[in-house]
């Protein structure tokens, strides 16, 4: 079960413990991110670099392995 954590797939900022579900329609994802820049980086995912993309969010290729809330 998904416990809000970074990367956690979501469908509302509440199950978040960051407080921001992110839906990016391009990768079909909808999951749990934070805000990045170049002076603060995406937290790794499971040892795996997570690109901070062009609107200021955390992006990794897929969400954490867990079921929806």
């Amino acid at each position: 079960m998904c416990t809000g954590l970074l990367y956690d797939s979501c469908t509302t900022n509440a199950q978040c413990a960051s407080n921001n579900c992110k839906l990016f329609n391009g990768a079909a994802l909808q999951i749990c991110t934070q805000a990045c820049s170049a002076s603060v980086p995406c937290p790794a995912q499971n040892g795996v670099a997570v690109a901070c993309n062009n609107m200021g969010v955390c992006r990794p290729n897929a969400a954490n392995t867990c079921t929806p809330p």
